[in-house]
């Protein structure tokens, strides 16, 4: 019974040999899964800033004036994010649920980012 057993190397060895590929062949086929498996995987992250945008919904002030200043931070840094982030506070600054100095916090930050973008 043990001479039928065989290693675990030994199954590999003969798995190797049986899909014998070239070392070009298999870097290709690595390529390709590794970038098959990050595609799919970049379309599945949220960026980090839309966590920061649902904080603009807190009660407390102190909250909702750092969401926006952090906000303002990823728009100056991060220029593939300031239009969706400008639209989002666009959204705050014109929002009537919120106080007169929070919309005005809010506009200036707008007004902040578009200088810095021009």
């Amino acid at each position: 019974m043990s001479e039928t057993k065989k290693s675990e190397a030994e199954l590999l060895a003969m798995a190797a040999e049986e899909f014998e590929i070239s070392a070009p062949k298999a870097k290709k086929l690595q390529k390709e899964f590794f970038e098959q498996k990050n595609k799919n995987l970049s379309k599945q992250i949220t960026p980090p800033f839309l966590e920061i945008a649902d904080q603009l919904e807190a009660e407390d002030d102190q909250v909702f004036h750092a969401a926006v200043y952090n906000l303002g931070l990823v728009a100056l840094a991060q220029k593939k994010y300031r239009k969706e982030i400008l639209n989002i506070l666009g959204e705050y600054a014109e929002n009537k649920r919120k106080t007169q100095e929070q919309r005005a916090y809010v506009q200036e930050k707008i007004d902040e980012i578009k200088k810095a973008k021009a």
